[in-house]
């Protein structure tokens, strides 16, 4: 097991993205200290489900946009597991919205969750990091910050920050063997992606009809790369973001092959 005594910490890990990786990283042997913000049922399933795959776990109810809770989960994983080889930056939220409706309180709610969260945990579980002189924190953010979208004007700015954020940091705590990395998912089909057909926010069809895969992804082929971003096979990728998004940043815009071209 490629994790195998390795103990990671996943923010927002009791469902979607972060579950899959929290899964996939206790199925390759590491315990997962994880946090969530408020569905304590979630949260007690996917706790379950890691010790069912012979891994440990803790979780922590709380907001990542707060500096003691964040502190609250980094001291737990350290006592519960003696260190922090992992962070993996997920916790967060989408906002689909015409820019000129956007009020103050949802901008600072979004800086407080993407980007205070992401800075917080970084420097508290980076400073055992860089004690230890190894470690890895992975960023999830979104294609969103790769590329403009229109009714995304503040999640865009927030998601293209993050991956900034990514590439400064792992410049300078590379030689502390601190790698710093980043993901970009495309359309991952989780409950929140669902519920965002439902309500209109997002068209499947025109999503697909951008995509040269076709397809949605899937929240396991996410957690595969940060399988890879967390353990020693990427040992020399520092500063790197990854899109995970079945090719539609690589995508010019004119119709892919197996529609008529």
């Amino acid at each position: 097991m490629i994790l195998s005594s390795k103990s990671a910490i996943v923010t927002g890990g009791s469902r979607g993205i972060g579950k899959a990786i929290a899964l996939r990283f206790a199925r390759e042997g590491a315990n997962v200290a994880f946090n969530y913000l408020d569905n304590d049922q979630e949260a007690s399933n996917t706790l379950r489900e890691i010790e069912q795959l012979g891994a440990r776990a803790v979780s922590l109810r709380g907001d990542v946009a707060d500096g003691d809770s964040v502190r609250e989960l980094v001291d737990l994983c350290v006592g519960e597991f003696g260190a922090v080889d992992v962070l993996v930056n997920n916790a967060g939220f989408g906002l689909t919205k015409p820019f000129a409706e956007i009020a103050e309180s949802e901008w600072d709610r979004m800086i407080g969750i993407h980007m205070r969260g992401v800075l917080l945990a970084s420097q508290l579980a980076g400073k055992i990091m860089r004690e230890q002189q190894s470690g890895s924190i992975i960023n999830i953010a979104s294609v969103a910050g790769v590329v403009a979208l229109p009714l995304r004007v503040i999640y865009s700015t927030v998601e293209a920050a993050k991956i900034m954020f990514t590439k400064a940091l792992a410049c300078e705590w590379a030689e502390s063997r601190v790698r710093v990395n980043c993901i970009a998912p495309g359309t991952i089909l989780t409950d929140l992606v669902r519920q965002n057909f439902e309500r209109g926010l997002l068209d499947g069809s025109r999503v697909l009809e951008r995509t040269p895969m076709s397809r949605f992804g899937d929240p396991s082929e996410i957690a595969s790369v940060a399988l890879f971003l967390a353990s020693p096979e990427s040992s020399y990728v520092t500063g790197q973001t990854l899109c995970v998004d079945g090719g539609w940043t690589s995508w010019g815009g004119w119709p892919v092959a197996s529609k008529g071209v």
